[in-house]
């Protein structure tokens, strides 16, 4: 599998040295481990709002276009925060009860393009203000985006270790013998 990922590697930066590969090893270990970091940071945040919310089942009321820059405002201030902001993301407003109390017209953010008014979605809600809510999708994706970026991390740390490995021996073996062996594709007849 190293080796797969290797050439893969080499392919795309058109690399052939061992320092070239440890390069774009490490760089591309760096960009998972930064993506890694902020799944943590979010799914931090998402935890402490999980800690005081209680789920529950909320109707997709509306579908508009677009998304908010500000989660916080209100279905009025939608036309003039929409100006010039270009995204096939669609902003979904729910409703739902909570306690007998009915909350209509509330907005739950991003949806998914099979997602239509009338839809049954499963929500999360902060039992000091109701209002504040999280898609229990949304943040099932989160845990599984963050999970994947450690993974990739992981990878690319062996990656990083083994790259590190080679080019070592291969001093050494260099300066041992006084020459190193350079690795050749077997062609067949």
């Amino acid at each position: 599998m190293e080796q797969t990922i290797t050439r893969f590697v080499n392919k795309i930066m058109n690399i052939g040295s061992r320092h070239g590969q440890f390069i774009a090893w490490t760089v591309f270990t760096l960009i998972f481990i930064a993506f890694f970091v902020v799944g943590i940071i979010v799914n931090t945040e998402c935890y402490s709002f999980l800690l005081g919310a209680e789920k529950c089942t909320a109707t997709i009321s509306e579908i508009r276009d677009g998304m908010y820059k500000d989660y916080n405002s209100s279905k009025a201030d939608f036309d003039s925060y929409m100006v010039g902001l270009d995204t096939d993301l669609n902003t979904a407003f729910v409703n739902y009860t909570v306690y007998g109390v009915p909350f209509k017209n509330i907005m739950i953010g991003p949806v998914n393009s099979s997602d239509k008014v009338g839809d049954k979605i499963e929500i999360y809600y902060d039992t000091s203000d109701p209002t504040k809510i999280k898609s229990a999708n949304g943040i099932s994706r989160i845990m599984l985006f963050t999970f994947i970026m450690g993974l990739f991390s992981v990878i690319g740390i062996i990656g990083i270790f083994v790259m590190a490995i080679r080019i070592k021996n291969e001093k050494i073996f260099k300066k041992k013998f006084g020459y190193c062996i350079i690795e050749t594709k077997k062609h067949r007849r």
